[in-house]
């Protein structure tokens, strides 16, 4: 029964990043630690992200726009 039990936790880490190298590092430790680059996320709202980490990041809308 334990091992159902192990099978069912999931492992989650929440942390607040003040530049863009503290998240990079943040991202890279995750992945090599097990982490898949698809359970990662990024919430914040767009006035945050511009304001803290400038335009670092490109939009879900214009990535889905880029035939490439």
């Amino acid at each position: 029964m334990e091992t159902n039990v192990a099978a069912r936790m999931s492992r989650e880490a929440v942390g607040i990043f003040h530049s863009p190298e503290a998240l990079q590092s943040a991202i890279d430790e995750l992945l090599s630690s097990g982490f898949h680059r698809a359970e990662l996320s990024l919430l914040a709202s767009e006035a945050a992200v511009v304001e803290k980490l400038g335009h670092v990041y490109t939009k879900v809308d214009v990535l889905a726009d880029d035939p490439d």
